[in-house]
């Protein structure tokens, strides 16, 4: 791999993670507003048959669920990103240095 490829595949890598890191924070906001939130909002509402608030708790917690592994692949994506940009970093292979004796 050449340098030029190299530089490019770590800025990619980086701005990727950071991407992922950005969408991590955007989903935890979603569940906190979607699924926590849904969950006040049934608790306050006292007209609701058992049946329907059974099926509100289920779809809450599909949802939940769903964000949960979104969180979770994002966050993990994002520090695989950061790992291999590093890697690639540390890995390169550096100019030998002549040396006289």
């Amino acid at each position: 791999m050449n340098k030029s490829t190299r530089i490019i595949l770590v800025i990619v890598l980086y701005l990727l993670a950071a991407l992922l890191g950005l969408n991590s924070v955007g989903t935890l906001v979603s569940l906190k507003y979607e699924v926590d939130e849904g969950y006040v909002f049934l608790d306050m509402n006292k007209s609701m048959s058992k049946v329907e608030r059974e099926q509100s708790i289920e779809k809450l917690n599909t949802k939940r669920r769903m964000l949960n592994r979104d969180i979770f692949l994002s966050t993990g994506g994002a520090l695989l990103c950061l790992a291999s940009a590093t890697a690639l970093i540390f890995k390169r292979k550096r100019p030998k240095l002549h040396t006289k004796t």
